[in-house]
């Protein structure tokens, strides 16, 4: 009978114990409440159609034309580069494409010749045929009906000659003509290429030139982009990417602007992963613009994924080892729903009204 008393004694302490411990955890209830699921990237900004400048030819700059802050025309000159070789290697080919084309005189002159021949042919071919219709009638000496077939054979063959001349001068002043105005096209763009451009309409924010320097097509030179527009790139871990669609929202943490946060939308995906950094690119648009931006800011981004305005919720801590919860009732297996960093939906195994631990071992 003592022994019994004595284990009965002994179950109410550990049971006293184990109550004193779980009364001395913290302890929550679930809550019904709204749960947002977010993806979190960095981001920079960019102008849009913002690009980096390079010249086509190395070179030395004699002329700035424009200054970082001034706005731009597609095809306005920036600056120019010495050209003197460039401009006389043009002049010598303008020159040789005068030349060619002056040499279609004497295409001219050649078919001058041919029509004055094809005249004379028309007359020796009357005077020998005529000559031989008299000598079939038995008028005339076969001497005379010799020298006007000589005569209409020369001039036969003198058109032929012209003729094929005519030809060959032909091809050989189109090849000459073709090629000189192809190397007149080709110096006029080599020399195009001595003067620095801007590819589009915008604004310059960057221009690392000044008279003088030397520059080369391997060297940025300047940065041209749209002041009034731009666009967030953000990097997305390829475990995320499949999660993000356009038109997804996006809130956005600038450094420039502590404490604020601003909206944007997702506006393109680019479908290929960047394999030195195992993500993605994804863009976004401001819905909501911050007073000033410049290119290069750094930002943290929110591209919210799901959202569920009512839902069990649980504090993410208190989701123990294999979705196991703590209860006053003992450990319970959950099933779980969307999560973010801080709650977890439950879909069963509790209801709100379960008091609940935080795990012994934390997840």
């Amino acid at each position: 009978m003592n022994r019994i008393i004595s284990r009965f004694c002994c179950f109410l302490l550990l049971a006293e114990m184990i109550s004193c411990t779980n009364s001395e955890k913290s302890s929550v209830n679930p809550t019904i409440d709204s749960i947002t699921v977010s993806v979190y990237a960095n981001a920079s900004i960019e102008s849009a159609n913002q690009y980096a400048v390079y010249s086509a030819v190395t070179g030395r700059v004699v002329d700035v034309l424009k200054k970082e802050g001034d706005k731009v025309k597609s095809g306005e000159p920036i600056l120019r580069l010495e050209n003197i070789q460039a401009t006389a290697n043009f002049s010598t080919a303008k020159s040789a494409l005068e030349t060619a084309k002056n040499n279609e005189r004497q295409l001219l002159d050649l078919k001058s010749q041919l029509e004055v021949q094809l005249e004379q042919l028309k007359l020796d071919s009357s005077n020998y045929f005529r000559q031989k219709r008299l000598w079939e009638q038995q008028i005339g000496s076969y001497n005379q009906l010799e020298i006007k077939k000589l005569a209409y054979d020369a001039s036969l063959n003198s058109v032929k000659t012209l003729k094929n001349k005519i030809s060959i001068t032909f091809k050989q002043l189109e090849f000459n003509t073709q090629q000189a105005k192809n190397n007149a096209e080709t110096s006029g763009k080599l020399l195009s290429d001595f003067v620095v451009s801007s590819a589009i309409s915008g604004d310059i924010f960057l221009l690392n030139a000044k008279v003088g320097d030397w520059i080369s097509p391997v060297k940025s030179i300047a940065v041209i982009g749209n002041a009034n527009h731009y666009i967030l790139r953000l990097n997305i871990d390829e475990i995320d990417i499949s999660q993000i669609h356009e038109n997804q929202t996006a809130i956005v943490s600038l450094d420039a602007y502590p404490g604020k946060s601003f909206k944007a939308h997702v506006s393109r995906i680019i479908p290929i992963m960047d394999q030195k950094n195992q993500s993605f690119t994804v863009e976004a648009v401001f819905d909501e613009l911050p007073g000033k931006l410049y290119p290069g800011l750094s930002a943290e981004v929110n591209i919210i994924t799901h959202v569920k305005p009512k839902a069990l919720l649980i504090p993410l801590s208190y989701l123990g080892k294999n979705n196991k919860v703590n209860t006053d009732k003992g450990e319970v297996e959950v099933k779980t729903g969307l999560k973010n960093m801080q709650w977890v939906e439950i879909l069963d195994g509790i209801s709100a009204n379960a008091t609940l631990f935080e795990p012994a071992i934390k997840k």
